[in-house]
């Protein structure tokens, strides 16, 4: 469980420092994405990972690696 603690924390500040990067709110992640504003919250406050697919979109979104998003490393 540590594991899954660590990636979602991992996850969150890469997230957060991409969308401060390039002046996105949650709100108009959310709207670009097609994702919920729960959703977003969700990943922003370290609350969940999101799937395959959703990581895809932010990846593609942000232009970088979902290695990176996870990790922080490409």
């Amino acid at each position: 469980m540590n594991n899954d603690i660590d990636y979602a924390a991992r996850f969150s500040a890469n997230l957060v420092e991409l969308m401060a990067a390039h002046n996105i709110t949650q709100k108009d992640l959310a709207v670009s994405l097609s994702f919920t504003p729960a959703e977003v919250s969700n990943y922003v406050h370290g609350k969940r990972i999101p799937g395959s697919i959703n990581l895809l979109k932010l990846a593609w979104y942000f232009s970088v690696s979902m290695e990176y998003l996870l990790t922080g490393d490409d």
